[in-house]
C-alpha cells in the first residue's frame, strides 16, 4: 500500500517547507492565511472556480437537482493544496470523534464504522449474485493494541478503500472553502468526506445518496458509471427513503466517464452511481462535498409553514371543524406533495438572502401555484380512506409533526376524509396567495436557514480548531519520539 508518509512531512517541517506554502512556523498543518487566494478561488463567486464561469451561470437552472455534469480539467495541481495526502496517517491517529449534531466536550479517538468517523469498504459479490459493500470485522478493543493508521494500512493492502467522514471538521483549508461555498454560493450546510481507493479496486456497490454532491478529484483517476432515473430510483429522496437497489433495479447507464486530477463531477441526489480505479498501479483520492437540504427549506417546507399560519377560525368551510381542516390539509401534503419529487426541491438560490424582495416572492408564488395545480388531479383520481392513508400518516408524521404538534392525532378520527382532503388545494392556494402570510413564512424560513447554517459552521469551526491543536501535539510527540 502506498504510504501516507507522516515523517516526510516532519522532515519538510524541520527543513522549513510544508505542504502549505505560506503555513505558519508552528508546523505543516496550520491554517493557510488565505487558502482561497493561494488556490485562485474567488471570495465573491467560488462556484465559478469549482465549476467554470460559463457553467456556473447555467448550473442552477439546468443542472441543480436535475442532472449530472462533468467538468474536465485534468490539472494535477488544481486541488492538490486542499489536502496533502501525506497527512492522512496523522489525521487518523490524532483526530477526535465527531458528533455531527452536537459539540462533544469529552474527547475520544475516531470511531470506526459505516456511521463513524472513518470506514474501510470494498465491493463484494455474494453467492446470490447481488453486490454489496463489505467492511473488515474488528473487535472494540482493537485500537488499544494498534493505531488507526496501521489498521487502515493493513486493510488498504487487501483492497479496501479508506473513507474519512466530515473532513471539513478535521482540516482547516477544507473547512474554510466549505464555509465560503455555504455562505456565498450554495446556501446550505455542507459536509465533506474523503475517499482513498487502492489501484484496481472499488469501494461501494452501485448506490444513490440523499444529498447533492460535488466530487473533486485530488489524485489519481477513477472510472465512474452514472445511471438514469428509473421506476425503482427515487429523485431527491429523504434520508429515510434510501435503500440498496438490486441488480435488476439499477437502470441503464447514461454515461461512463473518467475523473482525472482537477476534474469536478456534480451528482444530483437519487442518481445511482458507482466508481472504481481501473489502473493496476495508481490509487485514487477524491473529496465529496455533500449538501444536505432539510425539509424546512424545500417547497414542502414553504407549504407547511404557510399552512401552519392559516387562521382557520375565519375560514371554516362546509361546516368542517378547524382541526379536521388542518389535519386533512396535512394529510393531503403527506399523500400527494411529499411523494412528488418536484416539491422536494430546494427553494431557489438567492431567495434566502432577500426573502421579502417583491420579485423573489413573486417567483416563489408562481412556482408554488404551478406545483399545486399539477397535483390537484391527484385528489380527483383517488377515493381516500383512513385505511388507505394510515401508512402515509406513519411515514410522514415525524416530518410534519413540528408544524402540527397538537393536530396530527386528529387524523385518526377524521369524519369527512374525502371532503376534507378535496378542499386542501383550495385552502393551500388561498393561504399561499395571501401576500402577508407568504412573506411572513418566507422571512421566517430565511432567518431559520441563516441560523441553521451559522450554527453548523460554528460547530464545525470549533471541531476543526480542536483537531488542528491535536494534530500539532501529535506531530510534536512523534518528532520527539523519532529523535530518541
Amino acid at each position: 500500500m502506498r504510504k501516507f508518509v507522516l515523517f516526510a512531512c516532519l522532515l519538510s517541517w524541520v527543513w522549513g517547507t510544508s505542504p502549505f506554502e505560506s503555513a505558519s512556523p508552528s508546523g505543516p498543518y496550520s491554517v493557510d492565511p488565505d487558502p482561497l487566494e493561494t488556490m485562485g478561488m474567488s471570495r465573491t463567486d467560488p462556484l465559478n472556480e469549482l465549476l467554470d464561469e460559463t457553467l456556473a451561470a447555467r448550473f442552477l437552472d439546468e443542472f441543480w437537482e436535475q442532472k449530472h455534469v462533468h467538468v474536465k480539467r485534468d490539472m494535477e495541481e488544481y486541488f492538490s493544496r486542499l489536502i496533502p495526502i501525506a497527512a492522512l496517517d496523522a489525521i487518523l491517529d490524532s483526530s477526535c470523534h465527531i458528533d455531527h449534531k452536537i459539540f462533544l466536550e469529552e474527547e475520544s479517538g475516531m470511531e470506526f464504522g459505516p456511521d463513524g468517523d472513518f470506514n474501510l469498504v470494498k465491493r463484494v459479490t455474494k453467492e446470490d449474485g447481488e453486490v454489496w459493500t463489505a467492511s473488515p470485522n474488528i473487535e472494540a478493543s482493537l485500537f488499544d493494541k494498534t493505531s488507526r493508521s496501521e489498521f487502515a494500512h493493513e486493510a488498504f493492502s487487501k483492497g479496501f478503500s479508506l473513507v474519512i467522514n466530515r473532513m471539513n471538521y478535521r482540516w482547516p483549508m477544507i473547512y474554510q472553502i466549505c464555509e465560503l461555498l455555504a455562505r456565498k454560493a450554495l446556501g446550505f450546510r455542507l459536509n465533506v468526506n474523503l475517499y482513498f481507493t487502492p489501484a484496481n479496486s472499488q469501494g461501494f456497490e452501485a448506490h444513490f445518496d440523499w444529498m447533492e454532491a460535488f466530487v473533486l478529484q485530488i489524485e489519481g483517476s477513477k472510472h465512474w458509471k452514472l445511471r438514469e432515473f428509473s421506476n425503482h430510483s427515487i429523485r431527491l429522496p429523504f434520508a429515510e427513503q434510501k435503500f440498496k437497489p438490486a441488480n435488476d433495479q439499477l437502470g441503464s447507464v447514461v454515461e461512463e466517464l473518467r475523473m482525472n486530477p482537477g476534474d469536478v463531477l456534480y451528482i444530483p441526489s437519487g442518481m445511482i452511481h458507482e466508481a472504481e480505479t481501473i489502473s493496476t498501479k495508481t490509487s485514487s483520492v477524491h473529496l465529496t462535498i455533500g449538501m444536505e437540504i432539510d425539509l424546512p427549506f424545500t417547497w414542502i417546507g414553504v407549504i407547511l409553514r404557510v399552512l401552519h399560519q392559516i387562521d382557520f377560525q375565519s375560514s371554516i368551510i362546509n361546516g368542517i371543524p378547524e382541526k379536521e381542516l388542518v389535519s386533512g390539509a396535512a394529510l393531503y401534503i403527506g399523500a400527494t406533495v411529499t411523494h412528488n419529487w418536484r416539491f422536494r426541491r430546494a427553494v431557489p438560490f438567492g431567495f434566502w438572502f432577500n426573502a421579502s424582495d417583491t420579485e423573489s416572492r413573486s417567483l416563489v408564488l408562481e412556482e408554488l401555484n404551478a406545483k399545486l395545480e399539477a397535483t390537484a388531479n391527484v385528489v380527483e383520481r383517488n377515493q381516500w380512506s383512513l385505511a388507505d392513508l394510515s401508512s402515509t400518516i406513519q411515514r410522514f408524521q415525524t416530518r410534519i409533526a413540528p408544524y402540527f404538534p397538537t393536530w396530527l392525532s386528529n387524523m385518526e378520527s377524521l369524519s369527512t376524509v374525502q371532503e376534507t382532503i378535496s378542499l386542501s388545494p383550495q385552502i393551500l392556494r388561498n393561504a399561499i396567495n395571501n401576500v402577508e402570510t407568504l412573506t411572513h413564512a418566507l422571512d421566517e424560513m430565511s432567518g431559520e436557514l441563516f441560523r441553521h447554517v451559522q450554527a453548523h459552521n460554528s460547530r464545525t469551526r470549533r471541531y476543526v480548531n480542536r483537531n488542528n491543536d491535536r494534530l500539532k501535539k501529535f506531530i510534536e510527540k512523534s518528532r520527539r519520539k523519532d529523535e530518541l
